[in-house]
């Protein structure tokens, strides 16, 4: 696995992204994984805004 340098910035914003998931009830989360979920709903967002605008 390759490892990346963020700035603190977005290091902690991962962070808190992490402990909100996992108090949510997910298991205990990798960084990885949080990136993932936010892959994953930042398309799911992008499809959404698509279909509103072909209304």
């Amino acid at each position: 696995m390759k490892t990346i340098e963020v700035s603190d910035e977005v290091y902690s914003w991962l962070a808190e992204h992490k402990e909100y998931l996992e108090s949510e009830g997910q298991h205990p989360l990798t960084f990885d994984e949080v990136i993932r979920d936010l892959y994953e709903k930042f398309h799911q967002a992008v499809e959404a805004l698509a279909r509103n605008r072909t209304r």
